[in-house]
């Protein structure tokens, strides 16, 4: 009986813990008081997903709606900000990245052809909401314009200047910013993906010496289930210095990424070298494309104030004896040349100290001889 009790018991607890897990959530975070969740319109094209995906006609017009929340006592500034969605280092769709330079090939940058104020006050234990203007490129425009509407906490002069005056002014806080994807479409065709190399060179990723190449995807498609393998050897060798192999990774339209190349605990050595990489995309569901394949084949050349000045910044790295070497051995050199010319010149001063030995002994008997 007691084991049935016990049973059941545990059963109630499962069904508690899944129900509390299925509850539709709203952004939120234990550091920030501010919560964010979009009100999907009705023209909503994808009703499946919690962000907007909107299928609007060439040239149209649409306000649409996001609410913010206070969970805290005093009332709270909202920054609201616009960004176009880019591709991180780390291979993933960001719709943060508000500093990064926008990719060429994107013709209209979310910002561009949406607005929104800057600052939403929210009142204590409250909610407002705040309204994004959209407007639509005039000319029919194939595949997607992705973006991202962005929320944090604006600070207050009060607790800036409490920041700076704790520890010193060297307190580091973590700055929580919510993010909600824009979707805008103004068909249905299908944009096939394509991959381009813009560059290789040498860089640093938090101090470790790391080769990076800059991929691109110019298309207005989003870019699923990307795996790259990549080498890099001497120009003119078949010898692999360094490889890498990862998968995993997705581009948003109209943008690139550095794939880094790390090169371990290694320095950098000035010279010509060759990446040979080679990408995947290999989406899961056929809906997003098929199978597609890139082989890139790139020389670049390390300067020697390039490698010295990355080696420098560079931790972990063992010490590199070459110089010493070389300035011990140039010593060493010097020495033996100055050993050389002491014994050359005490050899040559004994040689003429024995000749004239033999002068004044040749001297003295031949003044004997006339005697």
């Amino acid at each position: 009986m007691r084991k049935m009790k016990l049973t059941f018991r545990l059963v109630v607890v499962m069904i508690a813990v899944m129900v509390v897990g299925m509850m539709p959530k709203v952004a939120k975070a234990d550091s920030s008081p501010i919560a964010v969740k979009a009100i999907l319109p009705e023209n909503q094209f994808k009703k499946d997903v919690s962000f907007y995906y909107l299928k609007m006609s060439p040239g149209a017009k649409q306000e649409i709606e996001l609410q913010l929340f206070n969970s805290s006592d005093q009332e709270v500034t909202a920054e609201v900000g616009l960004s176009s969605a880019t591709t991180n280092d780390n291979g993933l769709i960001d719709y943060n990245l508000m500093e990064k330079e926008i990719d060429k090939s994107l013709l209209f940058p979310f910002p561009s052809i949406a607005s929104t104020p800057k600052e939403v006050k929210v009142p204590a234990q409250s909610d407002v909401k705040t309204k994004i203007q959209i407007e639509m490129p005039a000319e029919e425009y194939d595949g997607m314009i992705l973006g991202g509407v962005n929320v944090k906490t604006k600070k207050t002069e009060d607790k800036q200047t409490e920041d700076k005056s704790s520890q010193g002014g060297m307190k580091i806080e973590n700055e929580m910013t919510y993010s909600i994807g824009v979707v805008l479409i103004e068909n249905e065709e299908f944009v096939k993906t394509d991959m381009k190399l813009n560059k290789v060179f040498a860089s640093q990723i938090m101090g470790n010496n790391t080769t990076k190449a800059t991929l691109q995807n110019p298309t207005s498609a989003v870019m699923e289930d990307v795996s790259i393998e990549a080498k890099v050897m001497k120009k003119g060798s078949s010898d692999v210095l360094y490889e890498v192999k990862s998968d995993g990774y997705r581009m948003a339209p109209n943008s690139a990424f550095d794939f880094g190349i790390p090169i371990g605990k290694e320095r950098y050595r000035a010279g010509e070298y060759t990446l040979k990489l080679v990408a995947v995309s290999d989406p899961k569901d056929e809906k997003d494309g098929e199978r597609q394949e890139w082989t890139f084949e790139e020389d670049f050349v390390i300067k020697r104030e390039e490698a010295d000045k990355l080696n420098a910044k560079a931790v972990d790295l063992p010490t590199d004896y070459t110089k010493w070497y070389i300035i011990g051995g140039v010593a060493l050199l010097a020495l033996i040349l100055i050993i050389i010319m002491i014994v050359v010149i005490v050899k040559k001063k004994k040689q003429e100290q024995k000749r004239k030995v033999s002068k004044n002994k040749s001297k003295s008997k031949s003044k004997k001889r006339k005697k």
